[in-house]
């Protein structure tokens, strides 16, 4: 039986499983094994398609660490069956609209590798439907969008790509350049038989699928990826609008504030200045959010500091109402709010959510030689341990301090939390932007341990690198005291890696702290809160 490390909520009667040996696989809602756990990678299925990468995928070779050049690519249907099998492609990026781009496995031999990578689009049968080799003056930018793919370009082939020296055109199936205009400095991808470019001065234009402009108007900004569902947003004068294919408006420029992570449901939110905050402490301004249909009316008005960008789940809204968190309906209803009763005046307040939390425990210490560099940093490095430590002797432990309040953020109530290495060695522990793998765990109602918390998974590969605990010092962090409906016990997880095994250097080991008395909500055992990106520079979707 697959032991699971993490399950990801059912959807359409299966789910993803992690396990503890980092391997994928999918499950059905009586457990059962749908696809085995082979995987270090499962994509997303788009119309019963896969990307996934095997558990000894090795992008890259590297001597110190004794690490090979191995590709294991591939592409599976709902079912696990081979659509595309491995040795085949290094890479291939999730389908979209029945296509993937794909890096043809070359072998060394080939003289033209050293130019650069073989270039292709697969169809939904695994079936290279095009191909080019990569050129610094001419490559593949993105996937298929209404028979179209985007290549980035240069001026003057003889020189290399640059933001001097590019522009952006587009190419059919066949490769050929149908739009090639080096006035359009960059590009969206099609959609709707449209895509927005941009000009020098930073404006954006419509073209059709033949490079024609559509329209003569011009805009300051747009929401990527542009249009959607027959509609796009694009701001003028400040102001936001709602424009058709015909670059005719549906709802004039209007809004001070558009919500990009939730335009192109069938509602939207806007923002409008909230006068009474004023400003940020960098000088931005502070929004009152409300909610609109894509025809313009208001279903909302705009009363909301702060909302979940997921947008409404299950007909409900996590969101901030006059400084409580609170839950509220499609009609702006207000079906549950935080109860402050017990935090009054300067009260500290407990951590009172429905949903499990992104774990939370950031650390720092010495480089390790395998860190390719580029992650997120953290303050907190290990302290020494001294004789007023009483710590766990000859071990690695993990130490909740429940009997001492302390403070997190000078507004929630709670509890210190210690990582100590009395071991005679150091300790070694797989890291993301300085994030711990180390998360809180509730009993539940059947007496089984169960996350709270999750380790969010960063798409980026300079994210990952390994943090170290010399002998004799501890980290200290905080963990929020949670309060819900459901008593119970908790304690926090650690895992880390084996420092006895020596055939597998990435064994993992997990160990868990004292237990404590406690309160959750139902919804953290299974609902993620979410996250969308802040920014381009984070590699975060979880």
């Amino acid at each position: 039986m697959t032991t699971n490390k993490e399950l990801i909520s059912f959807e359409k009667g299966r789910a993803k499983v992690l396990t503890r040996s980092e391997a994928y696989g999918y499950i059905d809602t009586k457990g059962k094994l749908l696809i085995d756990t082979l995987y270090n990678y499962i994509g997303p299925f788009v119309n019963g398609l896969a990307v996934v990468k095997g558990i000894h995928d090795q992008p890259y070779t590297n001597e110190e660490e004794g690490l090979v050049e191995r590709h294991e690519v591939g592409v599976i249907d709902s079912l696990g069956k081979w659509i595309v099998p491995y040795g085949q492609f290094e890479d291939i990026t999730d389908f979209e609209a029945g296509y993937a781009e794909a890096i043809v496995l070359e072998d060394d031999s080939i003289t033209d590798r050293e130019q650069g990578h073989l270039q292709a689009i697969l169809d939904r049968n695994g079936k290279t439907v095009w191909q080019q080799r990569y050129r610094s003056w001419y490559c593949i930018g993105g996937n298929v969008h209404d028979g179209m793919v985007k290549v980035y370009l240069s001026i003057k082939k003889d020189q290399d790509y640059s933001s001097e020296n590019s522009y952006e055109g587009f190419i059919n199936l066949k490769g050929e350049r149908i739009i090639d205009d080096t006035l359009h400095k960059s590009a969206e991808d099609f959609s709707n038989n449209r895509a927005f470019v941009q000009a020098a001065d930073d404006s954006y234009s419509i073209i059709d699928t033949k490079g024609h402009k559509v329209g003569s108007a011009t805009y300051d900004d747009i929401i990527p990826p542009g249009f959607h569902k027959g509609s796009a947003f694009v701001e003028v004068d400040g102001l936001w609008g709602l424009i058709d294919t015909n670059a005719q408006y549906i709802i004039a420029p209007s809004y001070e504030e558009v919500q990009v992570e939730t335009a192109y449901k069938d509602y939207f939110f806007f923002g409008v200045k909230d006068t009474l905050r004023g400003e940020t402490e960098y000088g931005d301004d502070y929004f009152l959010y409300g909610v609109a249909g894509m025809d313009g009316k208001v279903k909302i008005k705009p009363i909301i500091q702060d909302f979940n960008p997921l947008g409404f789940v299950n007909g409900l809204l996590p969101c901030v109402i006059k400084d409580k968190d609170c839950y509220i309906n499609a009609e702006g209803t207000i079906v549950w709010e935080e109860d402050r009763k017990k935090n009054k005046g300067n009260e500290l307040r407990t951590t009172n959510v429905t949903t499990m939390q992104r774990a939370y425990f950031y650390a720092s210490s010495q480089p390790h030689k395998s860190d390719i560099g580029g992650f997120g940093s953290s303050s907190n490095w290990p302290k020494a341990i001294n004789k007023k430590n009483h710590f766990a002797p000859k071990r690695l432990s993990v130490w909740v301090d429940a009997n001492n309040a302390d403070t997190l953020y000078e507004t929630y109530k709670a509890y210190t939390v210690y990582v100590a290495n009395r071991t005679s060695r150091k300790q070694e522990f797989d890291a993301s932007d300085s994030r711990l793998e180390m998360w809180v765990q509730a009993l539940d109602k059947n007496g089984q341990w169960r996350d709270i918390e999750y380790i969010p998974r960063s798409w980026c590969g300079n994210s990952y690198h390994i943090l170290t605990l010399p002998k004799k010092t501890y980290w200290e962090f905080m963990t929020p005291v949670y309060e819900g409906d459901f008593k119970t016990k908790l304690r926090i997880a650690l895992s880390h890696k084996d420092p006895k095994s020596k055939e597998n250097e990435n064994k993992q080991i997990t160990i868990y702290s004292n237990t404590y008395e406690g309160s959750v909500n139902p919804g953290q055992f299974w609902r993620k809160e979410g996250h969308v990106p802040n920014n381009i520079m984070d590699p975060y979707n979880e």
